[in-house]
């Protein structure tokens, strides 16, 4: 379409085009001036990347910086974080909620959880551009007092809930580990009850000194069956007879030095079970006391972070109830009706045309009818 052709469309549907453009304008204006003035709150957050508490050795990557970005994102916009919200302001206390509970709830849905979905609505989280550690959340309401204060409320939410994330483990961790810990003290004291039981059934107190004092004896006993061997022997040699006063005493001291050699014999093995009957209860003192040790050393760290009360996220600013209504943007509706009523107004006329040309030439009648008309007396163009 040439743009000769549609000067001559708009010189003949001037009044259509005209009235499309002012119903289009009336429209948007009502819509417009009668839409309620929504406020919105905003609030920064800073987030320390670093560590999430000082019981951590290892920090937050760049590389990783990203995920933890979006994964706190994803918990500002959580229904936990409403619910906190809900329950820290005492939302469902509150006669306005009540009233637009009553009024638009189907009574199903309990109010709290309705009021968490009906606030999640008007929150929005969003990282500040070219920033990877400041967070903005907005609060969409129909008083500024009220963005306000919701937007605040939701960052105080975050944050503790972004402290219960980190802390909760931690609790669970020290609940397991002292449940733990009572049975290792119950096995620790059994041990060493056992152990002694034992010392003091069998008497000892310095096994390792008793035992040394009867390796030295059973030397000497093992040297005076040497010597009184040696003295049988020097007896037979002699050719004393076997009821010779000599020989009979040489043979009967042989043979109670043989007899104390092994009753000697049995006594170092006996002392030397009971050394290692104590040597392994010894050793199961020492690994139950160890692990013990070491449990609660475990049991004092998640102790202390299950009590931390700190957390990498700061509110760098807080919200403050707007000047300026958000929406309706009165300038910029306006501007929009303008370019969509002229818009709608040359559509509607080209449709007009289409469907009902007028005799104003014959370039018109080619393009719209197909062929000219006889009787059309062509106007000068």
């Amino acid at each position: 379409m040439s743009f000769r052709l549609l000067l001559d469309i708009v010189r003949a549907r001037f009044f259509l085009i005209l009235l499309t453009f002012a119903v289009t304008v009336a429209v948007a204006g009502f819509f417009t001036f009668t839409e309620p003035k929504r406020y919105v709150g905003s609030t920064s957050l800073v987030l320390n990347l670093e560590k999430d508490t000082p019981f951590e050795s290892v920090a937050i990557s760049s590389q990783q910086s990203s995920s933890y970005l979006a994964t706190q994102l994803d918990i500002i916009r959580s229904q936990k974080v409403a619910m906190k919200v809900v329950e820290q302001q005492k939302l469902d206390t509150e006669p306005a909620w009540r009233e637009y509970y009553a009024a638009s709830s189907d009574g199903v849905v309990p109010i709290k959880p309705w009021i968490a979905a009906q606030i999640m609505a008007n929150v929005s989280a969003e990282p500040l551009p070219n920033s990877s550690r400041v967070v903005n959340i907005s609060y969409k309401a129909l008083a500024p007092t009220d963005a306000a204060k919701m937007a605040n409320a939701y960052a105080q939410a975050y944050i503790a809930t972004a402290l219960e994330l980190t802390v909760e483990p931690a609790r669970r961790n020290a609940a397991w580990f002292d449940e733990q810990l009572k049975g290792m003290r119950q096995r620790l004291e059994s041990a060493r009850t056992r152990m002694s039981e034992m010392q003091s059934e069998k008497g000892i107190v310095a096994l390792d000194e008793k035992l040394g004092a009867e390796t030295s004896r059973l030397d000497d006993i093992s040297r005076n069956l040497v010597e009184a061997q040696m003295a049988t022997a020097s007896a037979r040699s002699r050719q004393l007879g076997v009821n010779h006063p000599d020989y009979r005493a040489a043979v009967q001291r042989e043979g109670a030095l043989m007899a104390a050699l092994n009753a000697q014999k049995r006594n170092i093995l006996q002392l030397q079970r009971q050394r290692d009957e104590l040597d392994t209860l010894a050793r199961e003192v020492q690994t139950e006391q160890d692990n013990y040790a070491a449990t609660l050393q475990s049991y004092y760290r998640t102790a202390m972070e299950s009590r931390f009360t700190q957390t990498n996220i700061a509110v760098l600013s807080p919200a403050f109830p707007p000047a300026k209504p958000s929406s309706p943007n009165v300038p910029l509706n306006m501007i929009g009706a303008i370019v969509l009523g002229l818009f709608l107004g040359m559509v509607a006329a080209v449709i007009a045309e289409m469907a009902s040309p007028r005799e104003r030439s014959v370039r018109v009648q080619r393009r719209f009818v197909g062929e000219p008309l006889s009787d059309v007396t062509p106007y000068a163009a």
